[in-house]
C-alpha cells in the first residue's frame, strides 16, 4: 500500500501537467529538472515537496501512457 498524497501536491502536479504536459516525460529526474527550469524550486518548494510532486507527475504520465 502506498501513502496518501496531500491535496496541495496533487493540485500543483495537475496544474503542471495541464500547463506543460506536452513537454513532460515519465522520467523522474527529467521532471525534477523541468520543475527547476520553470522556477518552482527552490523558491516555493522544499526538496521533499518537489520530489513528491515530481513522483506524482511521473505516476500520472505513466498511467496516461498505459491507457493509450
Amino acid at each position: 500500500m502506498g501513502t496518501a498524497l496531500p491535496g496541495k501536491f496533487k493540485r500543483v502536479g495537475n496544474k503542471i501537467i495541464s500547463k506543460y504536459g506536452d513537454r513532460l516525460e515519465p522520467d523522474f529526474n527529467k521532471v525534477k529538472t523541468f520543475m527547476n527550469e520553470i522556477g518552482l524550486y527552490p523558491n516555493e518548494l522544499t526538496k521533499r515537496m518537489r520530489n513528491m510532486i515530481a513522483g506524482y507527475i511521473v505516476r500520472k504520465l505513466k498511467k496516461r501512457q498505459s491507457t493509450k
